[in-house]
């Protein structure tokens, strides 16, 4: 096994004192750049890695942040992680991240793990299932309330801590108006496989102001169905009787299965229907569909102002005044 390079051996082959070559990893302004770059050379050529625990008992902090999020395989995530870690790095924080696969149950054990790692603070984005049973124990009891918190992606009233979200409703209203001014739709319908959480709400509510303002409202139609199958079949029988001029998608997931959908119908759907959804850029440099409008959510600025409000919670105390902080979105 290897022996760990310590801050005194950097120190002695330098010939600097310990609290240069610490000043300087830390990218300190009082140290000079040639000292800096110095020091960086030689710890990045002896593979130096910071002794955490000893930092920990020396200052009484982990200087470790908690993350939890459903998934990292949708894209949205990866770009909001991004951001959180982003911050976090230029902070000299490490990042603990674990995901809940939108299960109650699983959230409750990454949020007890993260509390046991002793972070200083969490960022999470709350699983959907918790959402839908209101069951937020094993986030606000004794030892959770005293951890700071930022919640981010998906807006829950009940819950009393900080916010990060974007503009869910404005957003979807925007999309929607453009949609059907540009296209002259009268039959946009709004779909959703995400489960009647309030994002899903907010999204829907959006949709239905743009089709009152255009005098549409007794065409509002919403296929809000969680199961796929009983989703596929629904949208399948309206595309067959050619009640659909334009789709509005709630989320990723839901673009997918509505381009699959379409892919499937003998192509003659597949181009000719305008269509509009929540973060899916990935999906849309895939599918090549023409008629495609993205509401991106600018979700690595999200992580960003959420690891920023919460180092400034972790950094000077608590404060009952939580804030909800709205990112706004674009079409692209």
């Amino acid at each position: 096994m290897n022996k760990r390079i310590t801050l005194r051996e950097l120190a002695n082959n330098l010939d600097v004192s310990i609290s240069t070559v610490s000043k300087s990893l830390s990218g300190s302004s009082e140290i000079s750049k040639e000292t800096k770059r110095r020091v960086v050379q030689l710890a990045t050529d002896l593979n130096y890695s910071p002794n955490y625990l000893a930092s920990r008992l020396k200052t009484g902090r982990s200087m470790a942040i908690g993350v939890i999020l459903p998934s990292i395989m949708n894209s949205h995530y990866a770009k909001l992680l991004s951001g959180i870690e982003q911050v976090l790095t230029k902070n000299n924080y490490k990042m603990m991240t674990l995901f809940s696969d939108d299960s109650r149950r699983k959230e409750a054990d990454c949020f007890y793990r993260v509390l046991d790692g002793s972070v200083e603070g969490i960022i999470i984005c709350m699983a959907r299932e918790t959402q839908l049973s209101g069951k937020t124990h094993h986030l606000q009891h004794f030892g959770a309330k005293r951890i700071p918190k930022v919640f981010v992606d998906r807006l829950y009233d009940p819950i009393k801590a900080d916010q990060v979200v974007s503009n869910d409703l404005e957003s979807v209203h925007e999309a929607s108006n453009t949609l059907i001014e540009k296209y002259q739709l009268k039959n946009l319908i709004f779909t959703s496989l995400m489960g009647n959480i309030e994002i899903e709400r907010l999204r829907f509510q959006g949709y239905a102001l743009s089709m009152e303002k255009h005098g549409l409202e007794n065409k509002i139609k919403a296929l809000m169905i969680s199961n796929r199958s009983e989703f596929e079949k629904n949208l399948t029988e309206l595309l067959k009787k050619n009640a659909v001029d334009g789709i509005c998608c709630a989320n990723e997931s839901t673009l997918k299965l509505v381009l699959d959908i379409m892919r499937n119908q003998d192509n003659k759907s597949w181009g000719t229907i305008p269509v509009t959804a929540f973060s899916a850029s990935a999906v849309k440099k895939l599918s090549n569909y023409p008629l495609l409008y993205i509401i991106d959510k600018c979700a690595e600025k999200i992580g960003k102002q959420a690891a920023s409000l919460l180092l400034r919670r972790v950094e000077f105390g608590y404060d009952k005044k939580f804030k909800i902080k709205e990112v706004k979105t674009k079409i692209v």
